[in-house]
């Protein structure tokens, strides 16, 4: 879905109303890794992934927020 997304023009830095990447949100979908599917995403939107949301947290602390 979200290649089909990019090749359409989606904007793969575009954020949510919490300035959330869509990457920083498919971190919250925990089953990702074990799917296999986290490294695509990783590689299709790895782009935001320094982005910050709008209380300064990466995408790492969103992934440590989880732990």
């Amino acid at each position: 879905m979200v290649r089909a997304l990019l090749r359409h023009g989606a904007d793969a830095s575009r954020v949510n109303l919490a300035g959330e990447s869509a990457l920083m949100r498919a971190v919250l979908v925990t089953n990702g890794y074990e799917r296999g599917v986290f490294e695509e995403m990783l590689s299709l939107l790895g782009a935001s992934v320094g982005q910050r949301d709008y209380r300064g947290r990466t995408l790492l602390h969103h992934i440590a927020g989880l732990a």
